[in-house]
């Protein structure tokens, strides 16, 4: 983790983002490398792993809950490795159950976030995190203070991406003056 106290830019930002559902991997890595931050991929923990033999995060995004390696064990690979024990990570779920954010956090994680992921508010997490914040519990009182999901406010000076994919184009309906075609009589 930095220790320079300094929020980096999202241009400066190099995520690895691990989750084995390809929708929440194309949505979080669209909205980062938008943002200008480089993002890297990978589906379980094996391929996590491989990934960080040759690419060097600023912070990893991890699920929980994936098969061949789930994030769990991909932590404890990362944390027993000198040159990324030091990284920060963010455990991602879907199943968020009460007590889960303190087993979280006791095995080393540095923040839990449940998804659905608000996408603005995991900003403002990752400037904790990539700033050096002291402790754990920095960015996840920073997670605490974020907008609950439909309340979410725009963060200033971002503006956000469109819809991911394009409107649906009209149809053209026949005017109620117009005398139907032969071939649409019945």
């Amino acid at each position: 983790m930095s220790t320079s106290g300094v929020n980096l830019p999202p241009t400066q930002w190099k995520i690895l983002l691990i989750d084995d559902d390809l929708d929440n991997l194309g949505v979080v890595q669209q909205y980062f490398s938008f943002l200008g931050a480089g993002v890297k991929t990978a589906c379980d923990g094996i391929e996590g792993l491989q990934v960080l033999e040759d690419y060097k995060p600023t912070l990893i995004m991890l699920d929980l809950s994936m098969p061949r390696m789930d994030g769990w064990q991909m932590l404890k690979e990362i944390r027993a490795n000198p040159g990324t024990k030091s990284l920060p990570v963010i455990a991602l779920t879907a199943h968020a159950m009460e007590g889960d954010r303190e087993k979280v956090l006791e095995a080393g994680f540095d923040t839990y976030i449940s998804k659905p992921i608000i996408l603005p508010s995991l900003i403002s997490i990752i400037e904790t995190l990539t700033a050096g914040a002291s402790t754990r519990e920095s960015a996840v009182a920073k997670q605490n203070d974020a907008p609950q999901p439909g309340t979410s406010e725009p963060t200033p000076g971002i503006e956000e991406p469109g819809p991911m994919t394009s409107a649906p184009k009209p149809v053209e309906q026949a005017k109620p003056s117009e005398e139907p075609h032969a071939s649409q009589q019945s």
